[in-house]
């Protein structure tokens, strides 16, 4: 995957699909005013990209590209992927956010995990079945998920696990708001896990963000 400024661009794109009430956690993350635009939202995440992957003078202030960014968190989490079998940003996040949401499941205890799956199972087969397969997938697997059930079937069984997850782990849920894969939720407890635990102070932004992103790119993406 070779970077482009293209990635760039279908952010933008992704972002001006989306409500920006699914927006407002990215704004706030990169102290970015809503007012200024979705332009600025993706100029500001390549700045701050820029500042964990290379000496930010050397971009003159603009940033490095998106899919830059999206492949520095994966090989900072620790993503296994073949490069050559992944063709941009959006599949590469996709593999992100399986990553580490399986990182996120194995911080459980056997009790949490007991009760975790406890739920899984009263919520049907079909929420059983998923998170086995999502669990076992590698990261050209979860592509193929993702093909067979389609992207909003998946938001919509990720939103429940994801919720879950968060609860059984001891954290709230905002009342009201886990809508589809609506994402405000993650800073009460999810992307502050990700950030201290896995990547460390350099990544606290662009690690949720990539997160958050490819959950918003299931939902209001291509």
């Amino acid at each position: 995957m070779e970077s482009s400024s293209k990635s760039n661009e279908r952010l933008v794109i992704l972002f001006r699909r989306a409500p920006e009430s699914d927006l407002q956690e990215l704004y706030e993350r990169h102290e970015v005013a809503a007012a200024d635009g979705v332009e600025a939202l993706v100029d500001e995440i390549r700045r701050d990209g820029s500042n964990t992957l290379i000496t930010y003078s050397f971009r003159s202030g603009e940033g490095v590209n998106y899919d830059e960014i999206v492949k520095g968190v994966a090989d900072t989490v620790g993503v296994k992927y073949d490069p050559t079998q992944i063709t941009d940003e959006a599949q590469l996040e996709l593999a992100v956010a399986q990553h580490l949401i399986r990182k996120y499941f194995d911080s459980l205890t056997p009790e949490q995990r007991a009760s975790f799956q406890e739920h899984l199972d009263s919520l049907g087969e079909k929420y059983s079945d998923f998170w086995r397969q999502f669990l076992e997938a590698d990261a050209m697997a979860i592509l193929a998920l993702v093909q067979v059930l389609g992207s909003e079937v998946v938001a919509r069984l990720l939103a429940q696990v994801i919720g879950r997850l968060i609860v059984i782990r001891g954290g709230t849920l905002i009342a009201g708001r886990l809508v589809g894969l609506v994402i405000p939720f993650l800073n009460v407890a999810l992307a502050v896990w990700l950030a201290i635990d896995i990547a460390g102070p350099a990544y606290r932004k662009t690690v949720p963000t990539v997160f958050q992103i490819a959950l918003l790119r299931l939902q209001y993406g291509e």
